[in-house]
């Protein structure tokens, strides 16, 4: 008896739309709903391998 399974192809995560504020020395700022969704979004990417 043989198997064959094909590769499940990971979906990758939307990205978030964030409204953000571009500081003078290059940081950036964010309320905190677009900083836990960024956060989500980057570990959605990490488990995801492509």
């Amino acid at each position: 008896m043989a198997c064959l399974s094909t590769p499940v192809k990971p979906i990758a995560p939307t990205k978030p739309s964030l409204d953000v504020i571009q500081m003078e020395d290059g940081s950036m700022c964010m309320d905190a709903q677009d900083a836990e969704n960024l956060g989500i979004y980057i570990l959605e990417l990490e488990r995801a391998t492509y």
